[in-house]
């Protein structure tokens, strides 16, 4: 800053904030198949005008086999997928 020849500063005050949402859904069908989405929606005041929401959602599938009369001799057997989902 030796070889400055005008020193200026700035003051600024900013406010910041955050919004969210969140959605989910939960469904199930005869205590075997179930079925969950979520959606998370964020908007941000930092980020540029036309950037500034953020959206999250993810799904899930889960099938509790064991609930099919022909397989009651098996006391649990679960698959489940879930995948957060990618814009």
């Amino acid at each position: 800053m030796s070889n400055a020849s005008v020193y200026s500063t700035t003051s600024e005050y900013r406010r910041k904030r955050t919004v969210g949402n969140f959605a989910s859904l939960s469904l199930a069908y005869r205590n075997m198949l179930y079925f969950n989405a979520t959606g998370r929606n964020d908007i941000v005041s930092s980020m540029p005008r036309n950037n500034r929401s953020f959206f999250y959602p993810s799904v899930s599938l889960g099938w509790i086999f064991t609930e099919l009369e022909s397989l009651k001799i098996i006391s649990l057997l679960l698959v489940k997928f879930v995948s957060p989902m990618q814009k």
